[in-house]
Formats: structure tokens, C-alpha cells, sequence
């Protein structure tokens, strides 16, 4: 149990992880795009 436990924690952290890096990537292009306006 503890490792199945182990490995939905990192499935986790990988998905946050993805998810926040997309926002951040997606609020740069904006601010990009606004620069380039």
C-alpha cells in the first residue's frame, strides 16, 4: 500500500507540477504578446 501510495503522490505532484508550469508559460505569452502589440 505504501508504495502504490508513493506513486499517486508523485502522479500527483507531476500533474500540479505540468498544470502550473502551462499557466505560468500561457500568462508569459500573453505578456509577450501584449509587449509585442
Amino acid at each position: 500500500m505504501a508504495t502504490i501510495r508513493g506513486m499517486t503522490y508523485q502522479t500527483l505532484i507531476k500533474l500540479t507540477v505540468n498544470f502550473e508550469s502551462q499557466e505560468h508559460r500561457r500568462s508569459l505569452d500573453s505578456k509577450l504578446g501584449h509587449a509585442e502589440n
